[in-house]
């Protein structure tokens, strides 16, 4: 068998060589261009945690495919280059979380970003919307500094609608992003807000009818910006009208049996009632004598017993005690604190220390 690549002049085969390189050159250069191309039309990540630690929450992916209409973020931000230790950490993971709002929003997500500190017309205009500077600590190896930080958000949709966000709190915990941006954009979609009742039930406490349940639960934005929050007094009898989709039933006491009906004819319709029930009241007496009070759930002589209708539901309330940890269930002592007026009494408060004793729990479970 002949070897023609011997017999060809030697030129010709450094030739053929330096073109068969070219050629590979030609083709690996098509193909990094290729690959940058496809990049910069569609962005991928990919997350190797196990945990999924990095990638938006299914809730948050739903609301963002829910969208109708342009959503457009207006983030009036400090330059990242003025940021140093954990403010700087925080930042890149936002920017991070950011760009997924993007990618997962189906062409109609855009983040614009703005620097306050560069123009004074934008400085006014996030002063006008609410968005103002926060001081800010930031540790970094061996040192503690202050930053002005801007960071907050203004939310546009649809043109007529929008949210703003006086300040976007710093985290490297990319879920917290979430919890505060994706709650805001949900608000934002919402055509109809859902109606919600807190109810008022007969009580002998110092707060009947949850006028001051009602008045805390209303102060919370996340609430009152998702629902419509109304107060619906159960003490007339009266069926709960169908356009209530859920009842916050905060410490209910003196229920009688047409209340208990009503909260049954409810849920079986398909309403959703929240109960926060207490069984017991605790408090701290003289001497240091803690103190039970057990809480009148059912109204005197009523057939039903509220705690077994929730426990036909599915919904078994226990009788175990927790430790609320506030002032009510601390213990105050006095102490001698040395003042320019001299030494004063002053009360410090530690929590009430339970003694442990040989008892099996289980049987009062």
């Amino acid at each position: 068998m002949i070897d023609r690549t011997r017999t060809m002049p030697r030129d010709a085969r450094e030739a053929g060589y330096v073109l068969g390189v070219a050629v590979q050159v030609v083709l690996v250069v098509l193909i990094l261009g290729m690959l940058v191309f496809l990049a910069s039309r569609f962005r991928m990540r990919v997350d190797l945690t196990s945990e999924k630690y990095y990638t938006l929450t299914e809730s948050t992916k739903r609301v963002l495919s829910g969208l109708d209409d342009r959503l457009h973020i207006e983030a009036y931000f400090s330059p990242d280059a003025q940021l140093t230790g954990q403010l700087a950490d925080a930042r890149r993971t936002l920017r991070n979380v950011l760009d997924e709002y993007v990618q997962n929003g189906r062409g109609r997500v855009s983040v614009q970003f703005l620097d306050p500190n560069t123009d004074n017309d934008l400085r006014e205009k996030a002063t006008r919307l609410g968005i103002k500077p926060q001081t800010m600590s930031s540790r970094g190896d061996r040192t503690l500094s202050y930053k002005e930080l801007w960071q907050g958000m203004r939310l546009r949709y649809g043109g007529a609608k929008q949210k703003v966000l006086e300040l976007v709190q710093p985290t490297m915990v990319p879920f917290q992003y979430e919890m505060q941006l994706t709650p805001a954009i949900k608000t934002l979609t919402v055509e109809e807000k859902p109606k919600i009742a807190l109810v008022a039930t007969a009580s002998k406490s110092a707060n009947p009818g949850g006028q001051a349940d009602y008045r805390q639960i209303s102060q919370f934005p996340d609430i009152t910006d998702r629902f419509e929050l109304t107060r619906y007094p159960l003490n007339n009898g009266e069926l709960i009208p169908d356009d209530y989709e859920t009842l916050l039933l905060v410490r209910p006491q003196n229920l009688d049996d047409r209340q208990k009906y009503v909260l049954d004819q409810f849920l079986m319709r398909g309403g959703q009632l929240v109960v926060f029930a207490d069984t017991d009241e605790f408090s701290i007496g003289q001497q240091r004598m803690f103190n039970r009070t057990v809480v009148p759930i059912d109204l005197e002589g009523s057939d039903e017993k509220f705690l077994e209708q929730l426990e036909s539901y599915g919904a078994k309330v226990g009788t175990k005690v927790l430790l609320d940890d506030s002032q009510k269930s601390r213990e105050p002592f006095q102490r001698l604190v040395q003042t320019q007026m001299g030494a004063l009494p002053q009360s410090v408060y530690y929590p009430y220390w339970f003694h442990a004793v040989d008892e099996d729990w289980a049987a009062h479970a």
